[in-house]
């Protein structure tokens, strides 16, 4: 992973996301021990100090101060669908369906770092539709979300997408640490609202399979 991974954060975030299934295997008696017991302490992890994550309270202060829909998506793409900060400006109309059964971005390999994959749309898919409807009004339109106004460029870059965020957070009065909130810990918010969930739904996956006396 450390080879593969630019960045220690994205290291620990594989390394959680297994460690926990190891912890919900032992829980539910699929195996004896946890192999990856203590393995957050045995490593010496130089995780970047803007992963704090934001809190829900800092996400709806966002939201409410939101005033357009190039705003609301900010809070959207970071926050509630978890996308990377370069990611999401180059997000093209055609990666994007909505439907009423599944919405969903779709990236080859290549847009994202971590390769070819679907993010399912949830939430936020009006604001997403009135972004698309605005920027369609304008007939040099290349079709991505936030498209760049300089010569040789199709969108916005990273800086100018975490500048963006910085003056949402600022009207918001969001920081973390004494500092103006960033993209980063937007998308560690989505993480940490899906690592809730998923303990949660093995939770209670364990519940009914003790319910009806299942080992499987």
């Amino acid at each position: 992973l450390r080879r593969d991974l630019k960045s220690h954060d994205s290291v620990y975030q594989y390394m959680r996301a297994t460690h926990r299934h190891f912890e919900w295997l032992e829980r539910s008696k699929r195996i004896v021990y946890d192999p990856m017991e203590g393995i957050e302490e045995d490593f010496n992890w130089d995780l970047e100090s803007d992963s704090t994550s934001l809190e829900p309270t800092q996400v709806e202060q966002l939201w409410t101060v939101a005033e357009t829909d190039e705003e609301r998506m900010l809070v959207l793409g970071y926050c509630i669908w978890g996308i990377r900060t370069r990611e999401l400006p180059a997000i093209h109309k055609d990666q994007i369906t909505i439907d009423v059964d599944a919405s969903y971005i779709e990236f080859e390999e290549g847009d994202r770092k971590n390769g070819r994959g679907q993010v399912t749309l949830m939430f936020g898919l009006d604001t997403l539709a009135n972004l698309i409807d605005k920027r369609s009004q304008n007939p040099n339109w290349n079709g991505y979300l936030f498209p760049s106004n300089e010569e040789g460029k199709s969108s916005m870059c990273a800086t100018q997408m975490r500048r963006r965020f910085k003056t949402l957070s600022c009207k918001a009065d969001v920081k973390v640490d004494g500092q103006v909130a960033t993209p980063k810990q937007g998308r560690s918010f989505y993480y940490n609202i899906f690592a809730d969930a998923e303990t949660e739904l093995m939770d209670t996956l364990d519940d009914i399979a003790a319910e009806q006396g299942a080992t499987d």
